[in-house]
């Protein structure tokens, strides 16, 4: 699991037990400073302290791990596949577990500051729900060359279609997290079902 996973999986541990950074910090002997880094995914730990972090939640090791309910209804975000958007300050998941079966596509992402996805184009329309952060979308049409540039913060919904040039960049001075989700009118544009490169143009 890498350090943005654990990170995001301890911090939902620690909101549910309703306790501050403060409070588990003083209790494992770290400091709430260094406790968010680990939480935000900036930092690593050691085995020793994520166990004791872990035994302030009444929780073990594997339940880091755990699995997904047998009916498939809940994905953890931890076992979904990466989308494979290689790029330094980026991480995006898919969230289904059979993204070829179905008319969207929705893909967490979480962009460091300064971080750009783009400039890209695809099939289908796409919505751009803002969790945390702050985002500008810059859109070009293609056809006529108009360009649009918009500021998203949290909570912001941004929708468009894949045909235009966009490019969409963290301009936050803290890690950034939006969900995304394409939309096909045709599943057969579903980029699981079409080689790559028919789908995305780079």
């Amino acid at each position: 699991m890498d350090n943005w996973l654990l990170g995001f999986k301890l911090k939902q541990m620690r909101e549910k037990s309703g306790l501050k950074l403060k409070d588990v910090s003083e209790k494992v002997g770290i400091s709430s400073a260094f406790l968010s880094l680990v939480e935000n995914g900036r930092s690593g730990i050691s085995i020793g302290k994520l166990q004791s972090i872990l035994d302030v939640y009444g929780k073990k090791l594997s339940d880091l791990y755990e699995d997904a309910s047998e009916s498939n209804k809940v994905l953890p975000l931890e076992q979904c596949q990466k989308l494979g958007y290689d790029i330094e300050g980026i991480s995006s998941y898919i969230l289904l577990t059979d993204p070829g079966k179905a008319p969207i596509f929705p893909v967490h992402f979480r962009l460091e500051p300064g971080a750009s996805i783009g400039p890209i184009t695809h099939k289908g329309d796409e919505i751009c729900f803002i969790i945390e952060g702050e985002f500008e979308f810059i859109f070009e049409n293609l056809e006529t060359g108009v360009i649009e540039t918009y500021v998203a913060k949290k909570w912001d919904t941004v929708r468009y279609a894949g045909d235009l040039l966009h490019t969409v960049t963290n301009v936050s001075s803290n890690p950034s997290v939006l969900y995304s989700v394409i939309y096909y009118t045709d599943v057969a544009d579903n980029p699981h079902l079409v080689p790559q490169e028919n789908h995305f143009h780079v």
